[in-house]
């Protein structure tokens, strides 16, 4: 790169940086504890700004009426990002103030994706190296309950230095309402749903008092607007994992939470002895990007727009593309984003139809790719779901009756408002980065009506999950049935609305019957399958 190319980069780098900083609010940690409101910063893509579900604090909360991007590598949708000062260094555990905005089970609707771009690990605890799924699982009620790793219920935790730091959400679920953030030093504060529920709003930087100003969300880093830019890459790793519990009793999808003391320590580092991080020096030959190996915590992988795609630990010194496009590296480092070393955007070209494992992906059939399927939920509300593995670089178009309802990145699209008793044509379509159609599929729907005229009683289909030695989950498929008993052993167990039913206090190692039953729309008696389950044996790991 010329000096005039690189003084003008730099220049570029620091205006953008310096207005960014300006504009953002930036919470104080007072005591050990910061509390964010989550409507402080601006509802962006599919959050929306909501105040229906009674209970929230400030001003309103945050709903994801977008769809499911279950994925970690769709995670990003709809970034807000979150800015915060840290007075005092030490290890950090995040909750978040949440609630089940939509169905009635409790392992649905019930997440979202959270990254710390300025976090640092602790030893002993999970890494949490970017986007990690967070979850609860409480019905009809806000709760300060936030865990990752499914069926084990870990709690986040991170260490931050003094000086300010960022996090950010984007969505996952179709639902989940969120209504604060917190961060607290666990070592020094414990945890009460009273005691968080009573804090008001951390003053932010300057002001003398609570804030509830909605602020514009800002990014640590900007995004490359265009390929021939070179700014800073703002996103860090991907990879969704967890921490070791102390005090929290958040428990997982369905299941406790285990928990385990920890409050180990990590070095501080002082800021301005944090050291930039080298850039790498990427080549490219055929689909294949090689550099040489950087002292780094982890390399990010972006598209040229700035988009993350995966990590790679320091020790990886090549990364094959699975299509056409331009990329980019960012070796990240202990310090801040200012930090770390990005690479020059680099072009990867590939054959017309083919993909990075150099297989035709030209044509797809959609009937094995897409695996459509539809769930009724009511006499107004359906859900489509889908899922290939064939490029996970397609866009989907969802269309009803030929009417074009959106275009997502997703795997489902939820739909509510119709008719009673109407039946409607689904057809989701797959389109490739080139624009290209890969696949098609189509689907009928027929939302629940008044009266239902049934030839045959309707069905429920029952499956379990069994999670330790003493929990389980039974989960059943079912039409035209809407309130269900369930059975143990020919004992009634208890009656649900939804389509999950979550049991616990069991006999290590023994077997169970569970038959669930109900009365269709037509007054038929209707019962599932019966499902035989066996929790785990002693030595169960």
């Amino acid at each position: 790169m010329s000096s005039s190319k690189m003084l003008i980069f730099c220049a570029f780098v620091f205006l953008f940086s310096a207005t960014q900083i300006a504009s953002a609010a930036t919470f104080l940690e007072e005591n050990g504890v910061v509390v964010m409101e989550a409507e402080s910063s601006a509802a962006n893509g599919s959050w929306k700004l909501q105040r229906s579900l009674s209970g929230y604090s400030g001003s309103g909360y945050l709903f994801w009426s977008g769809s499911d991007s279950f994925a970690v590598s769709s995670a990003g949708r709809g970034t807000i990002t979150y800015r915060f000062k840290i007075q005092k260094a030490g290890n950090y555990q995040f909750r978040w103030r949440s609630r089940i905005g939509h169905g009635r089970s409790r392992t649905e609707h019930n997440d979202s994706w959270v990254r710390f771009p300025t976090g640092k690990n602790i030893a002993g605890e999970q890494a949490l190296n970017g986007w990690t799924k967070v979850y609860m699982n409480t019905l009809d009620k806000w709760v300060w309950q936030s865990a990752t790793v499914d069926h084990v219920g870990r709690t986040l935790r991170q260490y931050f230095s003094a000086g300010e730091h960022t996090v950010q959400i984007s969505g996952r679920s179709h639902g989940h309402a969120i209504d604060r953030l917190s961060l607290y030093r666990y070592s020094d504060v414990s945890f009460s749903e009273a005691k968080f529920n009573g804090f008001s709003q951390s003053r932010t930087v300057g002001s003398s008092g609570s804030s509830n100003n909605t602020v514009a969300a800002t990014q640590p880093a900007p995004t490359p607007a265009a390929e021939e830019q070179t700014a800073t890459s703002t996103t860090t790793s991907a990879t969704s994992s967890s921490s070791s519990s102390s005090s929290s009793t958040s428990a997982s999808n369905g299941a406790s939470g285990n928990t385990s003391t920890s409050t180990t320590t990590v070095d501080t580092v002082a800021d301005d002895a944090v050291a930039n991080v080298a850039a790498p020096v990427v080549s490219v030959s055929g689909d294949t990007l090689s550099w040489d190996e950087v002292s780094a915590i982890v390399v990010n992988v972006h598209r040229g727009n700035g988009e993350w795609i995966t990590s790679l630990a320091s020790s990886e010194t090549s990364w094959q593309a699975p299509s056409s496009g331009t990329y980019y590296l960012v070796a990240t480092g202990e310090g801040s984003w200012e930090t770390w070393g990005r690479s020059e955007t680099v072009t990867v070209e590939l054959s017309a139809g083919t993909d990075a494992a150099g297989e035709n992906n030209s044509t797809v059939d959609a009937s094995n790719e897409l695996n459509l399927t539809v769930q009724v939920y009511s006499s107004s509300a359906v859900e489509l779901f889908w899922n290939t593995d064939a490029a996970r670089e397609l866009s989907f178009e969802v269309r009803r009756n030929n009417e074009l309802l959106t275009v997502s990145d997703g795997q489902s699209f939820f739909e509510e408002g119709l008719q009673a008793g109407s039946e409607h044509q689904y057809a989701i379509t797959a389109i490739n980065p080139a624009g290209d159609v890969v696949a098609t599929q189509n689907i009928a729907a027929t939302t629940y009506g008044d009266a239902l005229s049934l030839t045959a009683p309707a069905l429920i289909t029952a499956t379990a999950e069994v999670y330790s030695q003493s929990a389980l989950e039974l989960f059943w498929n079912a039409t035209d049935v809407n309130q269900f008993d369930v059975y143990q052993d020919g004992q009634l167990l208890g009656q649900t609305d939804g389509k999950s039913y979550f049991i616990e206090n069991l006999t290590t190692d023994t077997e169970y019957e569970f038959v669930v039953k109900g009365v269709d729309f037509n007054g038929n008696n209707v019962e599932s399958n019966t499902q035989r389950v066996k929790t785990y044996a002693p030595d169960w790991q």
